[in-house]
């Protein structure tokens, strides 16, 4: 439920930009980027049977910023927060 609410939050916004959707057996990685003033960020949500997880990475580095597992309204309001902080709003 989660995962739903992060995309449709997604797709309300103009800043954020679809790149890729990938399938797996157990669930899909939803592959959004982000520009922000002068840096660029790509948001991946993983929706999972088990789970939900958000994925913050920089184009430069090869691992992930920061790694949330949302199953919770709580987590969901914290990710929702940062991203919100990410554009200026």
């Amino acid at each position: 439920m989660e995962a739903v609410l992060l995309i449709r939050e997604f797709e309300k916004e103009p800043v954020y930009e679809l790149v890729e959707v990938l399938r797996f057996e157990r669930g899909r990685r939803y592959i959004y980027r982000l520009v922000s003033s002068d840096r660029e960020y790509f948001i991946h949500v993983l929706a999972f049977v088990d789970g939900t997880y958000v994925e913050f990475w920089h184009p430069g580095y090869a691992v992930p910023l920061l790694v949330f597992r949302v199953f919770k309204g709580e987590e969901l309001a914290r990710v929702l927060t940062l991203l919100r902080s990410l554009v200026g709003r």
